[in-house]
């Protein structure tokens, strides 16, 4: 999407180029903040923090700290 603005309410009367523009920036977007949580996760852990107050205050399962700790 080349310097383009969209009015991100009203996705109908997109192109499908445009669409999918759209949503391989939001995919990059998720990922990019995954990472650094991913990363913030490792580092309360380190420091000792509990597993389930992690998970509390990042906002996933306890399943997903173990996912993460374990990758």
């Amino acid at each position: 999407m080349e310097n383009m603005t969209f009015n991100l309410n009203n996705y109908d009367s997109m192109t499908l180029p445009q669409l999918a523009d759209i949503r391989a920036q939001g995919i990059e977007r998720v990922d990019a903040v995954t990472n650094s949580l991913k990363q913030q996760v490792k580092v309360a852990h380190n420091e000792g923090v509990n597993i389930q107050k992690i998970a509390r205050q990042a906002g996933v399962t306890r399943p997903t700290i173990y996912s993460w700790l374990a990758e």
